[in-house]
């Protein structure tokens, strides 16, 4: 017991310190989350990056406790898998990492999750049978390496995606590090109690900065990793050894980003979204339209999330009513999700919404083919104004970065949002879009159609920044301004 609280304190002093240094870092560097679209929760600009101080705070106190010989036993002696571990974690932080501070393509950051599920997979951490309340196992046979991927890159999607409110996706994970660390215990898996410590002293370590309001976010560097970690302790060899049904534990201590995620897809596939587009209707969105405030939605998502884990603890340990326990907990979700309208039945509403999402959608990738063409940013100007009447706004215009403001109301002429181009680069300006006279409120689904739109301007200037010579300094958007 001294070991393990050792342990604890050490993740958390160097979390603790790591996370303020990382804070401080990217605030001086300018690597911040700005307010850059009406789904943002916060009002000012926060650091990003956060997750470096759980991975170092993680990672660190487990190098740091080698020197003590049970320990250092008890992890050698699991060696392989400890290091596939290790391995597919860092893999999955260099991706957060380079999404955090410049931005990756959500197929950029699957392909590496991809490749951290084979690596897990290939060294022992696999879903080859399903635990089964009801009956006996569930053997997978041919489907153990899709099941097993779509597990690991599902879980750390999911905690991505939920990380949306202060503290919300560190207060989940550290409750799944309690699935780990009770079914580790009680199974005497001591290498999984050792890791499930490590990360929650980490995770309490970047709370301490993450709790409303936050003084840094912990971005996909954080939720991408600690995702993979849960994912890949649930399917631990030893755990299903102890209890058949410890995959079934996790899936129910992290039902609310899973169930959160499932809705999304299911969401933006209904109203002919992209995929990776990111919306205001989350569960967290949920609970603020209702009149929950931060904290307190913040506190009812942590409280479901660990009475659904409590379930799922007993569900993988209990003997008696483990299938009635189950049931109640799924009854209990799909409830709460119907009476939130995440679950919505069919309307013809949708069928017109989504062709004319599908519609702007088209018409924005002709505008980016058109891009890729521009020689000078008069060009770009000039494409980019084209495009207004197809995405359903009343003009659209490319600005300086010194001639655009906030979301405002101008007379006569009704609501005009200043979209960045490239948070990263200020000096690229952004877009302006006037909504039209009509317009008191921003029509997210255009938003999502603007924010693609964005990527395609800034991906131009920055192919014209190259080209240009010494005497044609094309990166500043006012010379072509009228």
């Amino acid at each position: 017991m001294s070991q393990l609280f050792a342990m604890l304190l050490g993740a958390f002093a160097i979390s603790l310190g790591v996370t303020r240094l990382v804070r401080d870092a990217a605030v001086g560097c300018g690597l911040l989350d700005g307010v850059t679209s009406s789904r943002k929760v916060h009002k000012r600009a926060v650091p990003r990056l956060g997750g470096l101080g759980i991975v170092v705070g993680a990672y660190g106190a487990l190098a740091l406790s080698l020197v003590i010989p049970d320990v250092r036993a008890a992890l050698l002696n699991d060696g392989a898998r400890l290091f596939g571990l290790v391995v597919a974690g860092l893999a999955v932080t260099a991706i957060g990492i380079l999404d955090d501070v410049r931005g990756v393509r959500a197929r950029e950051k699957l392909a590496v999750q991809m490749i951290a599920g084979l690596l897990l997979y290939a060294v022992g951490f696999r879903i080859e049978v399903v635990g089964n309340p009801f009956g006996p196992p569930i053997p997978l046979g041919p489907l153990a390496l899709p099941v097993t991927l779509l597990w690991i890159a599902g879980v750390s999607n999911a905690l991505n995606l939920i990380d949306g409110l202060d503290g919300l996706a560190g207060g989940i994970a550290l409750t799944g590090t309690m699935v780990v660390l009770a079914l580790g215990a009680n199974g005497g898996d001591y290498t999984a109690t050792l890791i499930a410590v490590a990360l929650a002293g980490s995770v309490l370590g970047f709370l301490v900065f993450n709790v409303n309001p936050a003084s840094i976010f912990m971005g996909d560097t954080g939720s991408l990793f600690l995702g993979t970690m849960l994912a890949a302790l649930a399917i631990r060899p030893q755990a299903y050894a102890a209890h058949e049904m410890s995959l079934l534990a996790m899936v129910l201590a992290l039902a609310v980003p899973i169930a959160d995620t499932l809705a999304a897809m299911v969401r933006r596939a209904a109203r002919g979204m992209p995929m990776s587009s990111a919306d205001r209707e989350h569960v967290h969105h949920r609970l603020l339209d209702i009149g929950l405030g931060h904290q307190q939605a913040v506190l009812a998502l942590w409280t479901a999330t660990a009475l659904l884990a409590s379930a799922g603890v007993y569900v993988a340990c209990g003997t008696n009513g483990r299938g009635l326990v189950l049931v109640l907990a799924m009854s209990a979700g799909v409830s709460a999700l119907y009476w939130l309208k995440m679950i919505r039945p069919f309307s013809p509403a949708l069928m017109v919404r989504r062709l004319r999402n599908r519609n702007r959608l088209r018409a924005v990738r002709l505008l980016q083919d058109r891009l890729r063409r521009a020689t000078c940013v008069a060009e770009v100007r000039e494409d980019v104004g084209l495009v207004a009447p197809a995405i359903d706004v009343e003009a659209i215009s490319l600005k300086p970065a010194s001639d655009h403001g906030d979301l405002h109301l101008q007379p006569d002429r009704g609501l005009v949002t200043a979209f960045p181009v490239d948070s990263s680069h200020p000096e690229r300006g952004a877009l302006e879009v006037l909504w039209g006279e009509r317009s008191s409120s921003i029509d997210r689904d255009t938003e999502v159609a603007i924010e693609i739109l964005c990527e395609g301007v800034a991906g131009a200037l920055k192919r014209i920044e190259r080209r240009a010579t010494p005497a044609q300094p094309s990166s500043a958007v006012e010379h072509v301004h009228p």
